[in-house]
């Protein structure tokens, strides 16, 4: 049985298509990209990209908004649309946003930004947003620290 047969075919098909897509991500991209992964916030070329998404910072996009909007929400984001002009070759503003869109499903695959969906509604955010968003922010004091995060990351890590 492959992993995750029990969602549907669609999901099998999304968890196909974003590892190709973190896969051709790595092969495009210039840099050391050992196991796969991309490095986060130094990167030369991403860097940006990722920071951009610290904090409370996010970009909507969605299937069924017209291409004005669509392509206004992912410029939005600082060196995108530079990054898919020089390292995809997109000449047009359709495949400009293709490659716009493809760079933050990269990064989304290999876990340095966040997506969410709702419906035909997708979210790209900061990493750690979605699990702090569901997590309780302490009021008293923890170790000299107040406002401290108190979800606890996949890795056993504190935020």
């Amino acid at each position: 049985m492959y992993e995750g047969e029990r969602e549907g075919p669609r999901m099998i098909a999304v968890n196909v298509i974003g590892r190709a897509v973190a896969k051709v991500l790595c092969q495009v991209f210039p840099g050391d990209r050992e196991g796969q992964r991309l490095p986060a916030k130094a990167d030369p070329i991403f860097g940006k990209v990722i920071s951009h998404f610290s904090g409370d910072t996010g970009t909507e996009i969605s299937d069924e908004m017209p291409f004005a909007e669509y392509e206004v929400a992912l410029k939005s984001v600082p060196t995108l649309k530079r990054i898919a002009e020089q390292f995809l070759k997109a000449e047009t503003p359709p495949e400009t946003a293709l490659g716009m869109e493809f760079v933050l499903e990269g990064l989304h695959q290999q876990n340095l930004i966040a997506k969410t969906a709702v419906g035909s509604i997708y979210s790209y955010t900061d990493i750690w947003r979605p699990c702090c968003t569901m997590c309780r922010v302490r009021t008293e004091p923890v170790l000299a620290e107040s406002n401290r995060c108190d979800c606890v990351i996949p890795s056993g890590m504190r935020i």
